[in-house]
């Protein structure tokens, strides 16, 4: 019967939290840029170089 170390099981914890976080941050900011896009659409401020600076920070992201 094989234990598993607590250290081990601590650690890997960690990482899935540190995990968790970052999924959760991408979408925030996905959600946020989404919020933006749609203000913009609805202003009609958006013009063809906004378009363009907006889809290159989606893709970055």
């Amino acid at each position: 019967m094989t234990s598993v170390h607590p250290t081990n099981q601590h650690r890997a914890a960690k990482s899935n939290l540190r995990t968790v976080v970052r999924l959760l941050s991408s979408v925030c900011v996905s959600f946020f840029f989404i919020i933006l896009l749609f203000l913009l659409l609805l202003t009609g401020t958006v013009g063809p170089h906004q378009r363009r600076c907006i889809a290159s920070c989606l893709v970055s992201n």
